[in-house]
């Protein structure tokens, strides 16, 4: 983070995204598009202010002191600016215009 404020508007967003998947499963359809038009405001205020948003699944073992295992799903989300070095910006029209010629 650049400074404060960019920190606590970051740890809002990743809150808020928390919030949302610890109800999820809780709440009724109406509910659930209401929380997808308010998800994609907050992606939208996201791009606005300069960053992108990525996220995987994986699903991983966990072993339990008993011997037992469970497979969990887990989310990983990274926030990063527009302009990171660590983003690999590809053209996916770069390959329409080379066999269009």
């Amino acid at each position: 983070m650049d400074n404060e404020e960019d920190a606590k508007y970051i740890g809002g967003v990743l809150q808020d995204l928390v919030d949302y998947g610890d109800i999820s499963k809780m709440v009724e359809t109406y509910d659930k598009v209401q929380m997808g038009f308010s998800l994609k405001k907050l992606l939208d205020d996201l791009e606005e202010k300069g960053y992108y948003l990525f996220g995987e699944r994986n699903i991983e073992r966990i072993k339990y002191g008993n011997g037992e295992t469970d497979k969990w799903s887990i989310a990983t989300i990274v926030i990063k600016k527009k302009d990171s070095s660590e983003i690999i910006k590809v053209d996916l029209n770069e390959k329409e215009k080379n066999t269009s010629t």
